[in-house]
């Protein structure tokens, strides 16, 4: 138990001064364009920017590319156990998600004090307002999910190698971007691509009445990221390092 202690403090502590420096380099991006849209447009037009959390997804799927390969050998080399990295990665992201989700809450109640128009992500999707613990939820369970994507997708390329994980993702594309576009129009009949959508919105907890059930995205996004930790961990039990 003090060896996963050990992993999961170093993961987090590690992963601290990333956040500084995440954060510094976008809201000074973000206040020097909005500075020098200003001075082009003049203090009459409304500049507005929205759902700056954008940024935070990409950098924590970011984030769990690049720190499979450093993070997995050196802990290795210590004697930690696959399952004591796989809690210590996951408890990263999880911890990660939390303070991004906290200050991006922050920003996006903060930045329509300076932006009138400005939306944050779930303010653009759902319409939220004003309701500070719910977004900074969403937003956790948001970027743990896309974390545990983006984990099995490196825990993959590791295991399968370069070619055959080039050749997952073509065949990948393909089927979604070629052949289910096929399916939709020319063989699965209009009833049943109607009761696909209206699933897929009863997922994102949009209810035939008009209102919106929260519930519906939380549970899915806490299973769906369950689905990719489990696969992920099954993975990585097996999982060499490839230098």
């Amino acid at each position: 138990m003090k060896k996963l202690q050990t992993a999961i403090r170093y993961e987090c502590l590690t992963s601290v001064k990333y956040i500084w420096i995440f954060y510094t380099i976008m809201l000074s991006i973000v206040a020097a364009v909005f500075i020098t849209l200003k001075l082009c447009l003049g203090n009459n037009e409304n500049i507005s920017m929205s759902a700056l959390e954008s940024s935070s997804i990409i950098y924590i799927g970011i984030l769990g590319v690049m720190g499979f390969t450093e993070d997995f050998k050196m802990l290795i080399q210590n004697g930690f156990t696959r399952k004591y990295i796989f809690i210590s990665t996951i408890s990263m992201f999880m911890f990660m998600a939390a303070v991004l989700s906290f200050f991006d809450t922050i920003i996006g109640s903060v930045a329509p004090l300076v932006m009138t128009e400005y939306k944050n992500f779930f303010g653009l999707i759902y319409g939220i307002k004003n309701q500070y613990l719910l977004n900074w939820l969403l937003l956790f369970l948001t970027y743990t999910f896309v974390s545990s994507v983006t984990y099995f997708f490196v825990v993959l390329f590791n295991k399968i190698g370069k070619y055959f994980f080039i050749a997952f993702m073509v065949a990948l594309g393909i089927i979604l971007g070629f052949i289910v576009p096929l399916l939709f129009v020319y063989v699965i009949p209009e009833n049943v691509i109607q009761n696909i959508f209206t699933f897929l919105s009863r997922i994102a907890g949009f209810t035939s009445d008009g209102t919106i059930n929260y519930l519906y995205p939380i549970a899915s996004l806490i299973i769906g990221a369950g689905i990719f930790g489990g696969i992920t961990y099954l993975i990585l039990r097996r999982t060499e390092l490839k230098t």
